[in-house]
């Protein structure tokens, strides 16, 4: 049984009125024009008592380096954020991150990438695989929601490369056509995702090309890739995608572990609950498994 916590959080999620910016397309564009001028996607400022970030324009567009205060180096990881393509960076994915970066010593790229609907994946897909790829040994991605999916997307072109990459997926939207649509019940007990918006996002990013497995990895070919994550509650308007990424990396001959934890909601690792310390610590494992750190 979920935490009271966690029934708390997901109270506040339901009356913050997040689940009606997804309900259609006038909601979600809506929803963009009046959150979007407010949302930097900066780092909060109290994070960087604790890590180092570094602004870098290495990508035409910005990418923060988290970096352990107490000096690390050696090949960084990529974390891509969440918000349907269509929101910028929150504090609680900074604060993931900074958490990450001083439990494992491993530092993270976090790019600010273009967002729909001004920008489709063609604007950044590229520019993110370049990174990825100009870091030394195991390329690792990891993400959450839309960047979760898109972590695996990314990850299908460096397998094709020759650059099999390690990836953590954490309530992956890795389908944005939907070809398998949540039942009724999913759908009603997610508060915090609606189907209609999502879809009408899923539009914006791809160009009205959805099916194209840069932008639904689930719909391709997942060999190749290293080894992949996937984290997800069965609260979740995306938990069957992410039941579906696992056994389709099974069934393409992929190393893999889904953790599927009942009850939860959306992107539940990333939330103030009890239950994310134990997503936290299994998705800490595997990134230090999959990187080596040099101590400066």
């Amino acid at each position: 049984m979920p935490s009271l916590r966690h029934a708390a959080v997901a109270e506040v999620v339901r009356l913050s009125g997040r689940k009606k910016a997804y309900a259609d397309r006038d909601a979600l564009l809506t929803a963009i024009n009046r959150r979007r001028p407010r949302e930097s996607g900066e780092p909060p400022a109290r994070l960087r008592s604790t890590v180092v970030i570094t602004p870098e324009q290495v990508a035409g567009f910005p990418v923060y380096r988290v970096s352990a205060a107490r000096g690390t180096s050696g090949s960084a990881g990529l974390y891509l954020h969440g918000g349907a393509y269509v929101f910028e960076l929150q504090p609680q994915h900074w604060r993931f991150v900074a958490r990450l970066v001083e439990r494992t010593g491993v530092p993270v790229l976090v790019p600010r990438y273009p967002l729909a609907p001004e920008a489709t994946w063609r604007d950044s897909f590229d520019r993110m695989v370049n990174l990825v790829a100009a870091q030394p040994g195991t390329p690792l991605l990891l993400g959450d929601s839309a960047g979760g999916g898109y972590a695996v997307a990314v990850a299908r072109r460096m397998a094709a490369i020759g650059r099999p990459a390690a990836v953590v997926a954490i309530s992956p939207w890795a389908d944005l056509t939907f070809a398998e649509p949540p039942s009724a019940d999913v759908a009603d007990r997610d508060p915090w995702l609606a189907l209609a918006g999502l879809r009408y996002a899923g539009e914006l990013w791809s160009a009205g090309e959805p099916e194209r497995p840069e932008c639904s990895p689930l719909l391709g070919d997942l060999t190749g890739l290293a080894e992949l994550l996937v984290l997800c509650g069965t609260r979740d308007l995306l938990h069957g995608q992410a039941t579906a990424l696992a056994a389709r990396a099974e069934a393409d001959g992929v190393k893999n572990t889904l953790v599927t934890a009942a009850d939860l909601i959306h992107v539940y690792p990333l939330l103030p609950v009890p239950e994310a310390r134990l997503a936290f610590e299994v998705i800490a494992h595997f990134v230090t498994t999959h990187t080596t750190p040099t101590p400066l």
